[in-house]
Formats: structure tokens, C-alpha cells, sequence
């Protein structure tokens, strides 16, 4: 029995890392893969309630929400490295221009090299 649930409990954890990542991610099939992942993490927590009970169920619903929150970090980050830059929604480097980056000093520069000093 706690093999059964160590199992579905890591499939949740897999489940709720692969919807925090599809969200970092851009593309026409985003909501496809959204609906997916729903049926799924839905379909572990039907499993859960029929074969456990209805307090491991309720107990696998809340931690799913923390499992979304503790891999969520993780997502970004391989979605950062995967992607590079275009992790928002436009992908055109024009519209970046504007947002300044911390380079570790006390001055704050503009990320494309606009010498504009804007605080």
C-alpha cells in the first residue's frame, strides 16, 4: 500500500513539474498539452480516492498544490535554458529594450545597450 502511494505521489510531483513548465512555455499546442495534463493529474486523483480513500485523495489534492509550488523554480530554469531569452510572451528583442539588468554594481544598465539613464 505505501509502494502505491509513494508511486502515484511521484507521478503527481511529475505531473504538477510538467504543467509548471508547459506554462513557462510558449506555443500553438500550449493549450492541448494543458488539457492533457488536467485529465491526467485529474485521472491520478480519481485512482487515489478509489483505491485509497478519501483522505489520501483530499491529501494528495493539497500537495499537489505544493508540488506546484516546489518545482515551479525548477521549470523556469529549464525553461530559461531551453528557450534562452524568449520565455515571455513576445520573442522580438525590440521589446526588451527598456527592461534594465542589475551587472552586480550599484548602476543599473539597460539590457540592448540603450544609454538612455532611465529610473
Amino acid at each position: 500500500m505505501t509502494t502505491g502511494l509513494v508511486v502515484v505521489h511521484s507521478a503527481l510531483i511529475l505531473t504538477a513539474f510538467l504543467v509548471m513548465l508547459n506554462g513557462c512555455l510558449r506555443g500553438s499546442a500550449k493549450a492541448g498539452i494543458d488539457a492533457v495534463l488536467s485529465v491526467v493529474w485529474l485521472g491520478l486523483l480519481g485512482a487515489v480516492l478509489i483505491i485509497f480513500g478519501w483522505q489520501s485523495a483530499v491529501l494528495g489534492l493539497a500537495l499537489s498544490f505544493v508540488y506546484a509550488a516546489g518545482t515551479r523554480p525548477i521549470a523556469r530554469s529549464l525553461a530559461r535554458r531551453m528557450l534562452g531569452y524568449r520565455t515571455t510572451l513576445s520573442s522580438d528583442l525590440t521589446a526588451h529594450r527598456s527592461v534594465l539588468v542589475y551587472d552586480g554594481c550599484r548602476t543599473r544598465r539597460p539590457l540592448m545597450g540603450d544609454n538612455r539613464v532611465t529610473d
